[in-house]
């Protein structure tokens, strides 16, 4: 190890102006770098308690942020390699990767279902991936990470192959799935196919993304928005796996069928997301519809459901008022 440029012009000691050269080997405890790094716990969450470490920087400074890093760590939960150097970024202190990084990932615990996939992939929760699963792949090209915990300085493209694992449907998803559906959805560990993610300044884009659920796949697309903690999320589900009510909504629109993919979309905040079915989304993806005005077919669409609803209110004022005429 070997620290110069540690005292100004007077001799006095400026240890945020030194610059470090060192190696360092070993067993470390993660959550102690996790916080030298501001990752907010998402490090020991993704890695584990522990990692054998083989660490080199060069000319590392805090005040001037720069110097170099090349990193090697095999953890219980994942192992990667990560090369970059340290520079001011538009929003603050970042390490952008020199190279691209290789992420391989053995487990997936609650911890990392929460602070981590749960966060990118919002209708989905309780995540778990055993030793005994297919283990994931993760490959990231122009990564740039903060170095002050700003989620607004990381950028990348990921390529996820996630491998096997097992889930659960988050709550206010479940809850528009009939039950049988909900029930076959990642309740056995199964191999999904990879996909892309797109982040740009903390906000991450991703399409394509399949979600096996037994009898018939989920496709899910959208944004997420890490800095705001926001969504704009959809998941395509055949129109049998959907509620009874649901359903009969979606029939509405001409020519929608029993495998017609119906889009459900989830939008605002993480904790609280207003959900349902996007109908003018439904409309433009529906074939009998190209070329057809999408306004004309929603006007319709709409207009039918509320005149059901007017019509059954209707009814049942008529049924109430023969009641009280009859004296029951």
């Amino acid at each position: 190890m070997r620290l110069e440029d540690f005292a100004d012009a007077s001799g006095a000691p400026a240890f945020d102006r030194a610059r470090l050269t060192s190696t360092i080997k070993g067993q470390l405890p993660t959550p102690l770098v996790d916080a030298l790094a501001s990752m907010n716990g998402n490090l020991t969450a993704l890695a584990g308690p522990t990692f054998a470490a083989d660490i080199r920087t060069v000319g590392l400074s805090k005040a001037d942020v720069t110097g170099t890093l090349d990193a090697k760590i095999d953890a219980p939960y994942a192992d990667f390699a990560l090369q970059g150097r340290f520079e001011a970024g538009p929003d603050g202190p970042i390490l952008a990767a020199t190279q691209p990084m290789e992420t391989r990932v053995v487990r997936v615990t609650n911890e990392t279902s929460e602070k981590v996939l749960g966060v990118l992939f919002p209708l989905l929760t309780r995540f778990e991936k055993t030793a005994d699963d297919q283990p994931a792949v993760i490959t990231a090209t122009g990564l740039t990470l903060p170095l002050d915990g700003r989620t607004e300085s990381i950028n990348g493209k990921f390529s996820v192959h996630p491998g096997t694992l097992q889930f659960e449907t988050k709550s206010f998803f479940a809850k528009l799935l009939n039950a049988t559906s909900n029930r076959s959805v990642g309740s056995i560990g199964q191999k999904l196919k990879p996909f892309d993610i797109d982040v740009v300044r903390g906000v991450a884009t991703y399409k394509d993304a399949i979600i096996p659920a037994g009898e018939f796949d989920i496709e899910t697309y959208g944004t997420v928005n890490l800095n705001k903690r926001k969504m704009d999320v959809y998941a395509l589900v055949p129109l049998y796996a959907i509620q009874d009510d649901l359903a009969a909504a979606a029939k509405r629109v001409p020519g929608v069928g029993k495998l017609t993919s119906i889009p459900i979309r989830a939008k605002g905040s993480f904790d609280n997301p207003e959900i349902g079915i996007d109908f003018e989304e439904l409309v433009r993806r529906v074939p009998q519809n190209l070329g057809n005005g999408v306004g004309d077919i929603l006007d319709r669409t709409i207009g039918d459901l509320l005149n059901k609803d007017r019509d059954g209110g209707s009814k049942k004022k008529d049924s109430d008022k023969k009641k009280n005429e009859d004296g029951g």
